[in-house]
C-alpha cells in the first residue's frame, strides 16, 4: 500500500518561516550604546576654586586633576587648565593691589599725625615731642623734619626707682645709644631729649624710653642721622702726638685729622696718665684735675722748643683732662696741643 501525499489546499501559500527560527547561528549581536566618559571631579573643584578666588586650593586640585585625567582618561583636563589660568589672574591681581596699597600707604605716611608715645626707633617727624601724649606728625627720612627717634629701649624691670632716679637712668642709656652721632656732621647742632614712663606707666610694667634727637641747626634735616655720620673722624682720647686737628673743640668728642703740611689750628704735643691717687680713687674735682692736667702739659711742651726756636705763629696751650665720667672709668689720660690764637699753622710742631 502506497503512502498518499500530504494534502494542500489550493491556491494556498506555504507557511511563512518563524523569524526566530530563519536567523543565522553565527550572526554577531547588534551592537551596545557606548559608555559615557567621565568627567574629573578635582577638575570640577578646581575651576570652582580657582573662579572664586582660592588660589591655593584651585592650584592643588588643578595640578592633581592633570595626574588623574591622564592616568585614568577621564575628562575635565581642559577645567584644569582653565582653574589654573583664573588663578594666575587672581594671583596678578592681588599683587596689583598690593603694590597699589603700598604705594598708596607710602605716600599717606608722609602726614600720619600720631602721639610721641606711639613713635618708633627710626621714625623722622615735625612737630615738638615734649611729653608723651603731644601729637607729632611721622614723615619719610628724606623730607624735611627736625626730629628723629635714634632708639626705643627698656629699662631694668625693677621697682619704680621715682622720677629723678629714672632720668638720670634714661639719659645715661639715650646717651649710649647716640654716641655714634658724635661723628655726625650736625653733631653741634643736635639735641637729644627723651620719653620715660611715669609711675602710673610703670606699675603697668611700661619700662620703654624713647631716645630722640632733634635739630636745631638752619633748615631741616633730609636724611636719616645716621647718613650724616663721617667714619673719618677720630676721637679725641684715640688720638697721638703729632696729629694735626683743623679745629680744637673741648665739647667734641670726635675730630678730624688732617696732614701737618696741610692748614691747621693745633697738633697733639703729648699724652700722658694722671695718677690714681689713693683709695678709694674717687673723682678729686673738676678744679684740681685740670690743675694737675695743666701743669703736666707745660712741663711736656716746652721740651718740644728746647733745641729750636717756636714758629712765628703765637701758640696757646689747649689740654683734654678727664671728667668725673671718664674717671669713673678708670681713665686718666690727659691730651695736650698746641693751638693758634689766629689763622693757621701749615707744618707740624713736633719734631718727626
Amino acid at each position: 500500500m502506497t503512502n498518499a501525499p500530504s494534502w494542500v489546499p489550493p491556491d494556498s501559500s506555504p507557511p511563512e518561516p518563524d523569524p526566530s527560527s530563519s536567523v543565522p547561528m553565527d550572526t554577531p549581536p547588534p551592537p551596545s550604546a557606548p559608555v559615557p566618559v567621565r568627567t574629573n571631579r578635582l577638575a570640577i573643584a578646581a575651576l570652582t576654586t580657582g573662579l572664586a578666588g582660592m588660589v591655593p586650593f584651585a592650584a592643588g586640585f588643578a595640578i592633581a586633576a592633570l595626574v588623574q585625567t591622564r592616568r585614568r582618561g577621564e575628562k575635565g583636563r581642559s577645567l584644569a587648565i582653565g582653574a589654573l589660568t583664573a588663578s594666575a589672574a587672581w594671583a596678578v591681581a592681588v599683587a596689583a593691589v598690593a603694590v597699589a596699597m603700598a604705594g598708596g600707604s607710602s605716600s599717606s605716611a608722609e602726614h600720619v599725625q600720631t602721639r610721641a608715645s606711639a613713635l618708633r626707633e627710626g621714625d623722622c617727624f615735625t612737630g615738638a615731642a615734649i611729653n608723651d601724649t603731644d601729637l607729632v606728625t611721622i614723615v619719610p627720612c628724606t623730607q624735611p623734619h627736625e626730629s628723629e627717634v635714634i632708639a626705643r629701649s627698656p629699662l631694668p624691670n625693677e621697682p619704680y626707682p621715682g622720677p629723678e632716679k629714672l632720668y638720670l637712668q634714661a639719659k645715661e642709656l639715650c646717651t649710649k645709644r647716640g654716641l655714634y652721632l658724635q661723628k655726625s656732621r650736625y653733631h653741634e647742632n643736635l639735641d637729644p631729649r627723651l620719653l620715660g614712663p611715669d609711675q602710673k606707666r610703670w606699675w603697668k610694667g611700661d619700662r620703654e624710653v624713647t631716645c630722640l634727637m632733634h635739630y636745631t641747626g638752619t633748615g631741616a634735616l633730609t636724611s636719616p642721622l645716621a647718613a650724616t655720620v663721617d667714619p673719618n673722624l677720630k676721637g679725641y682720647a684715640a688720638l697721638s702726638i703729632g696729629e694735626c686737628i683743623p679745629k680744637w673743640d673741648n665739647k667734641d668728642s670726635y675730630t678730624a685729622v688732617v696732614p701737618c703740611t696741610e692748614p691747621h689750628r693745633a697738633e697733639v704735643v703729648a699724652t700722658f696718665e694722671l695718677p690714681f691717687g689713693e683709695p678709694p680713687w674717687t673723682y678729686p674735682g673738676t678744679e684740681s684735675v685740670d690743675r694737675q692736667a695743666r701743669r703736666g702739659c707745660e712741663k711736656r711742651s716746652k721740651k718740644i722748643f728746647a733745641d729750636r726756636p717756636p714758629p712765628p705763629a703765637k701758640l696757646v696751650l689747649a689740654y683734654r683732662a678727664p671728667d668725673e665720667s671718664a674717671w669713673d672709668r678708670q681713665s686718666r689720660l690727659v691730651l695736650c696741643a698746641l693751638k693758634v690764637a689766629d689763622g693757621t699753622l701749615k707744618q707740624p710742631l713736633v719734631p718727626r
